[in-house]
């Protein structure tokens, strides 16, 4: 009862916010709308061993980390189908691996 009550609070404090910042950093509506879930999913499973202090902070690196992972899924699908260096695709593994790296730091 109470994991229901801490997660049916956070998704409504959180959930339109999760879902807009999803899609600024992947630019594809069902691809966003993927990555919400998953990190709702996530925090689910979650609820009770999040930190309560920060739990935005845990929610959006979920989050980013999700969607940097259908970034790279992404560009390794364009680089397999195109058969030869596609600038598109580099340019999202370059700046998906820019961010995890600057996370990293």
């Amino acid at each position: 009862m109470w994991r229901d009550r801490q997660f049916n609070s956070l998704c409504s404090r959180y959930s339109d916010d999760l879902f807009r910042f999803t899609l600024a950093l992947l630019a594809n509506r069902s691809d966003a709308e993927e990555a919400t879930q998953d990190v709702l999913f996530k925090l689910w499973r979650q609820t009770g061993l999040i930190p309560l202090r920060n739990p935005r902070a845990w929610i959006f690196r979920t989050a980013r980390n999700q969607c940097l992972d259908i970034l790279r899924e992404r560009a390794r699908r364009r680089l397999g189908d195109q058969g030869v260096d596609d600038p598109d695709a580099q340019r999202i593994e370059t700046e998906a691996e820019r961010l995890a790296a600057r996370d990293a730091a």
